[in-house]
């Protein structure tokens, strides 16, 4: 029987874990991940850069070939994703809230401590393979000035944590609830426990309509209050559900719904 420690390969130095991922994912069995101890060009998304000091974090990627899910259907995989860290976290850090920030981020609070890209191949009749990108903060403890909000394990619980013993443990949490979900199919459910950690979910806040979408522009997730008259339009409303599509559904104050792709709003922080 295939262990975890078996799926993972382990680099000293690379540009990207996912462009690893990219050139083996047709080679590769399902569930291997690629983890480097650092990133010399570690990617966000929408072309943001992913910031980690060597050996302090977990930096890794992991190749899934989920040819059981409906392309409709591939927000799924993030959902999973998701849920996995917050779980693992959760194990990790006591009596403060972990939330998954949509799309792909996961916050202690108001820190961000993980952030997420994930790209997927697309065939006929599902998903050839989904590449998943993951950066953890694991034991950095301090970290460039224009990072607005970021945070780790270390700094959260006080507890430093051996890279190569943790990311088997956190694969584990993923893993289950990925293969959970290939047996029974339950997407209602999984969506459930989504929502149930969404962080700011129901609550009245500030966001901002993005101005510039274009497509080769950098997007922030977030911004600060003193740093949007330029950026867009402020509207204020309370998040209510992510629909199929990846869309954030939002109520505003006037009761109207409006709905948002990621480049289309940002929170203010």
């Amino acid at each position: 029987m295939t262990q975890i420690n078996d799926y993972i390969k382990w680099y000293d130095i690379v540009d990207s874990t996912n462009n690893i991922a990219f050139e083996r994912g047709e080679i590769d069995i399902e569930k291997t991940t690629y983890a480097a101890l650092f990133q010399t060009a570690g990617r966000g998304q929408k072309g943001n850069s992913w910031k980690s000091n060597k050996g302090e974090n977990l930096t890794f990627t992991i190749l899934l070939k989920p040819q059981f899910v409906l392309p409709q259907d591939q927000y799924i995989i993030s959902i999973i994703t998701t849920l996995g860290i917050t779980d693992y976290l959760k194990e990790k850090i006591s009596g403060k809230k972990i939330k998954i920030k949509w799309p792909n981020d996961i916050y202690v609070e108001d820190k961000k401590i993980c952030g997420i890209l994930i790209e997927h191949s697309i065939g006929g009749e599902g998903i050839n393979h989904s590449i998943v990108g993951i950066g953890l903060n694991l034991n950095q403890s301090s970290f460039p000035n224009d990072l607005l909000n970021p945070t780790s394990v270390l700094l959260e619980s006080g507890k430093k944590l051996e890279i190569k013993t943790e990311l088997p443990n956190l694969l584990d949490k993923i893993f289950t609830i990925y293969d959970s979900y290939r047996g029974d199919r339950d997407y209602n459910s999984l969506y459930d426990r989504y929502i149930s950690n969404l962080y700011r979910y129901g609550e009245i806040h500030k966001f901002i309509e993005l101005n510039d979408i274009s497509a080769d522009k950098t997007i922030p997730t977030y911004f600060t209050s003193n740093k949007v008259e330029k950026e867009g339009k402020i509207i204020e409303g309370k998040i209510v559900g992510i629909n199929r599509q990846s869309c954030i559904e939002i109520e505003l104050i006037s009761g109207e719904k409006r709905s948002y792709s990621f480049k289309e709003i940002g929170y203010i922080i």
